[in-house]
């Protein structure tokens, strides 16, 4: 079964105002993936998650729920 993923959240033209103002690219994900999982805590409940380089991805008993692209600033669900 293939994976299809769709973006349901879009940061980049905050974190890009962010970066503008002078805040450093660490604290602006730091911001965002917080955001993020707040945002989809309901559905992110009880999932673990993986750094799998610039990408998050958040697992529920083996199986891909979400991911979150922390250099794009951009997420959404697997279908």
């Amino acid at each position: 079964m293939e994976l299809r993923h769709r973006v349901t959240v879009d940061y980049s033209k905050d974190y890009d105002m962010l970066y503008a103002e002078g805040m450093e690219p660490v604290d602006c994900r730091a911001i965002f993936i917080d955001l993020f999982e707040r945002t989809m805590s309901d559905l992110l409940r009880g999932t673990d998650r993986d750094n799998v380089g610039g990408v998050l991805i958040y697992y529920r008993a083996g199986e891909s729920v979400a991911w979150f692209d922390y250099e794009n600033m951009w997420g959404g669900l697997y279908e």
